[in-house]
């Protein structure tokens, strides 16, 4: 009796330690705990700085302009001269229609001793000859600006057209309108010149029918002076606006963007010379991948970070959500449908330039103090959200309502509770149930 106890207990303590042989040690898993803590939605994407608007300065007028020193990144203030335009033939225009003047009121005040003479009356007919030409010339310089600026008009119709199917950029319609308005004011001016000749030609022509049909009658040349003068004087005015117009000034207080020309040439009234912009005014683009838009929203707050930033972060906020989307390759080949995004951010002292490369995060919803897993915890299964949980030293599939989540947090509105230890990595050997051991709690 004694010989078949001492067997079982001996059968026993094999079993025990054949089983305690046998049995898996837990898993080494890699766990995070379950926290309270703000959980950020956001969107990721590359972006860059831009300029939504910049200035050209042109040629105000056909001329010799200047050699330009300012390079561009240079700042200029608002009313500096930027280039000037050779004006001594305008001065020489200026100081002849001032002589002409003064003697146009000479010859009123000696009108009762003057007498036409066969002389004086020719050169009316010569003066009157030249006025009539100068018409010609003038409605001829008339024409062909009309011919440009409707040339003008055909290339502004198909900027819009293009830039309203996203195929152009802004700058490309920003010029064509600039060119319509510089050949508007052209016309402008050469439409007074051609009233101008025109009145000249009546004076001479006045002066001349004057002359020889009132050889003995003085009191005519009264008229005849004064409707000199009075021509004289708005040439005279024309002139001195050109004079003005040489000194060439920049609109506004910016940055040289662009030099167009070296400067030292003649050129003709249009031609640009300087880009400017304010690089106050530097914003953000970001190209949103179409599916993701409807998360964002105007105001929505923007992080920016990149190696032009010295590491610091910049925030700004959605401004404008472009109404439509273009197609993109990315850098992996694959086409895209994307929509413009556009941020405002304060660059009065970072002083961005524009084409600058960024990293843009837009912060689309935020849950302060929220019940938070980290975000490798949770994973898909049967449509539902699950988390393995550690209790009592087994991993424990447990379903969860998922709430805002990132690359790095997932919001918990139902599931865990605070304090729980969840594993953080997705493992083939993992099943309900199986021992785990956090080698990270």
């Amino acid at each position: 009796m004694r010989r078949y106890a001492l067997g079982a207990v001996l059968a026993l303590l094999i079993s025990g330690a054949l089983w305690l042989a046998l049995r898996k040690p837990p898993l080494a898993v890699e766990a995070g705990s379950v926290v309270r803590r703000e959980v950020r939605e956001v969107i990721l994407e590359d972006a860059e700085t831009r300029l939504p608007r910049t200035f050209t300065v042109d040629m105000p007028l056909t001329g010799t302009v200047s050699v330009i020193s300012l390079n561009p990144g240079d700042n200029v203030e608002q009313g500096q001269v930027v280039a000037t335009i050779e004006g001594f033939d305008i001065e020489q225009e200026i100081r002849g229609l001032e002589a002409r003047i003064e003697q146009a009121k000479a010859q009123i005040q000696g009108v009762e001793t003057m007498r036409p003479k066969p002389e004086e009356i020719q050169a009316a007919h010569v003066k009157a000859a030249e006025a009539a030409d100068s018409v010609t010339i003038a409605r001829k310089n008339l024409e062909t600006a009309r011919n440009n600026l409707a040339d003008a008009q055909r290339e502004l119709d198909r900027q819009q057209k293009l830039f309203a199917q996203n195929i152009v950029s802004k700058k490309g319609l920003e010029d064509a309108q600039l060119r319509m308005e510089n050949l508007t004011q052209e016309i402008e001016r050469l439409e007074t010149a051609v009233g101008a000749a025109q009145k000249d030609q009546r004076a001479s022509e006045l002066q001349a029918a004057s002359l020889e049909a009132s050889v003995n009658d003085k009191d005519y040349l009264r008229d005849v002076y004064n409707g000199e003068i009075e021509n004289l004087q708005s040439s005279l005015a024309s002139f001195r606006n050109n004079l003005h117009k040489a000194e060439i000034r920049a609109p506004l207080t910016g940055t040289v963007l662009e030099r167009k020309t070296d400067g030292g040439v003649f050129l003709a009234a249009g031609t640009p010379l300087l880009v400017l912009g304010n690089l106050k005014d530097v914003e953000l683009q970001i190209d949103v991948l179409s599916e993701e838009v409807p998360r964002v929203a105007v105001g929505d707050p923007v992080e920016m970070t990149g190696r032009a930033l010295g590491g610091q972060t910049v925030t700004g906020q959605v401004s404008q959500i472009y109404p439509s989307g273009f197609s993109k390759i990315s850098a992996l080949g694959i086409e895209q449908q994307r929509v413009r995004v556009i941020a405002q951010f304060d660059n009065s002292t970072l002083q961005l330039r524009p084409g600058t490369r960024l990293d843009a995060r837009i912060i689309t919803a935020v849950s302060p103090n929220t019940l938070a897993a980290p975000e490798r915890a949770v994973f898909r299964r049967d449509d539902r959200d699950y988390v393995f949980a550690i209790k009592g030293g087994r991993a424990v599939l447990s379903p969860v309502t998922v709430g805002l989540r990132n690359d790095d947090w997932a919001e918990i509105l139902d599931g865990l509770n605070e304090g729980d230890t969840v594993i953080t990595e997705h493992r083939t050997d993992l099943e309900p149930g199986a021992r785990a051991r956090p080698i990270n709690p």
